[in-house]
């Protein structure tokens, strides 16, 4: 008597009948173990062998990868296929493993921060991006808790509002270092203009004197001065895009405090020498 609720399970010949029936063009060569265990396969039309789970050449009736070129089916998303969808989406991470699938997580490079971390695929090509970028974005006035008040010293807070400008400059330098020429790295943007040169002209023309920290304003005169000097990066042309490396080279050279234009212009001029 056969028992309640067990199925028969499929043989191999049966499975080589069902294909035969659906798409006559394959024959099986591997033995048929289970719908999901992949086996050889061979297309007779362009005399390709190809590994398939016998699950999908029922329901899906696939074929070769050429069958599913001719079909009108996309093949298979290769490495270098990724990396150009990437760049489309997001040119601001880079992938630094070979790509598996969408949503086998790989290592990627923010060039914006150089943040190193395994994300998916599947999310990056749908519009996600760094998760440390995106937490400094949220920091300080965009942050929901935000009340005006900050301890940090003042012009430190002033920096973290250039999150945005940062970005574009990146974009308008095509997020490539305008020294080297070098694109999958770490990048940075350095003021050609010295950022303490744009804040003392930003409080002389609001005629006001500058405190140590950020806190000491109220918040309609720390936005007044934050609006200036968006305002101001917005509409000059006061940063260049480097690698991180050049930039560590330039300030290990003329410091990190009261850098000036001529500076700038004579490190370019010796980095081009070599």
């Amino acid at each position: 008597m056969l028992a309640i609720g067990k199925t028969t399970r499929k043989t191999h010949e049966e499975y080589c009948t069902e294909v035969q029936a659906i798409n006559p063009h394959v024959t099986p060569l591997g033995v048929y173990v289970n719908n999901k265990t992949d086996i050889e396969h061979y297309c007779n039309l362009h005399g390709r062998r190809f590994m398939a789970k016998p699950i999908n050449m029922i329901k899906r009736r696939n074929g070769c990868e050429v069958c599913k070129r001719m079909s009108g089916r996309p093949p298979k998303r290769t490495p270098l296929r990724y990396a150009i969808e990437l760049a489309k989406v997001n040119q601001t991470i880079v992938s630094l493993e070979d790509y598996v699938d969408k949503k086998t997580p790989i290592k990627h490079m923010c060039r914006i921060c150089g943040h190193v971390d395994k994300m998916i695929p599947h999310n990056l090509l749908n519009g996600s991006g760094c998760l440390k970028c995106a937490r400094e974005a949220r920091k300080g006035s965009n942050h929901y808790r935000w009340t005006g008040r900050d301890k940090r010293d003042f012009r430190m807070v002033l920096r973290s509002e250039l999150h945005q400008w940062r970005f574009n400059t990146m974009k308008k330098h095509n997020f490539t270092c305008q020294l080297s020429g070098a694109r999958d790295v770490k990048l940075n943007v350095h003021h050609i203009t010295p950022f303490k040169e744009i804040v003392d002209n930003c409080l002389q023309q609001l005629g006001l004197e500058e405190m140590p920290y950020a806190s000491d304003y109220d918040e309609e005169t720390y936005n007044q001065i934050r609006d200036w000097i968006l305002d101001y990066h917005e509409h000059n042309d006061v940063g260049i895009t480097l690698s991180a490396e050049v930039h560590k080279e330039f300030h290990s050279i003329y410091g990190n405090r009261n850098n000036t234009v001529e500076q700038f212009n004579e490190f370019s001029m010796r980095y081009k020498t070599f």
